[in-house]
């Protein structure tokens, strides 16, 4: 089966991939079990918010029932990371697609999901740098803001919303929507596509640093057409998440070297 889309399916697509996963599902419901999720849903969802919060580490602690083989559940939750990481609100839509994707999603002789495999094409890289006054960033930026705990802000160097070059412009908010909770989501959804704390503190740290790149602050130098840095305090912080020294990052920035015939020479920004 083959299921692909862009921005105006992307909901189409959910429920497709959640109906093939329901009625291929080799006895297990393809959804999450909560046994806690027994009053209302609001007052569970906030239960369960909370108890996520109140977990110090980085793995997100629920009460999820996570096989190596459960296909239908890695696929229904492959839907919140790629619109994290690709989604974002435009004029016309508050959850639009930012990129092409292609899905491919195999059976076996049983007619049981036996895999999947998604590519994904196209991505408005634009948008993390650039949005319209009334459009927003990738939906992982707010999610990461809003939903993190005090532990990670100290851990990712966040700092408050408003503090960011690069969503300055854009900073909206989206009417029934709470970025803190789609935050505990998206966590989830990575456990349980098997990636490791190691992995997702990783992922989570370059989110962080994109962010600190648009308040990096640039002036020319006295008597030369040499630009240097205007403070170095965020660049020592991009260069503490990413695990690499500040003067050989600056010095990339500022002075790159470039293949020139055979030879590399340093120009000059």
């Amino acid at each position: 089966a083959v299921v692909s889309t862009q921005s105006t399916g992307t909901e189409n697509t959910k429920k497709v991939i959640q109906y093939l996963a329901s009625i291929t599902s080799r006895g297990g419901t393809g959804y999450i079990n909560d046994t806690q999720n027994t009053a209302s849903p609001k007052a569970a969802k906030q239960k369960q918010m909370i108890k996520r919060k109140s977990s110090m580490s980085l793995s997100v602690k629920t009460g999820a029932q996570v096989n190596m083989g459960d296909l239908e559940l890695q696929l229904l939750q492959a839907t919140p990371i790629l619109e994290a990481f690709g989604n974002a609100k435009t004029v016309k839509n508050d959850n639009s697609s930012r990129f092409g994707k292609f899905i491919r999603i195999t059976f076996d002789v049983s007619g049981y999901i036996s895999g999947a495999n998604i590519e994904t094409y196209l991505l408005e890289k634009a948008r993390v740098i650039r949005q319209a006054l009334s459009e927003r960033t990738f939906h992982i930026f707010y999610q990461m803001l809003y939903g993190a705990t005090k532990e990670m802000k100290e851990k990712f160097l966040l700092e408050d919303a408003n503090d960011y070059g690069f969503i300055s412009n854009g900073h909206e908010s989206i009417a029934g929507q709470d970025d803190a909770q789609d935050f505990l989501d998206t966590l989830e959804a990575l456990e349980i596509m098997l990636a490791t704390p190691e992995e997702i503190e990783a992922i989570l740290r370059i989110v962080s640093a994109c962010l600190l790149f648009g308040n990096v602050k640039v002036k020319q130098e006295r008597n030369s057409d040499q630009a240097i840095l205007a403070n170095n305090t965020v660049t020592q912080k991009i260069c503490k998440l990413l695990g690499m020294p500040a003067v050989d990052f600056e010095k990339a920035l500022l002075k790159p070297r470039i293949k020139v015939g055979r030879e590399y020479v340093v120009k000059a920004q």
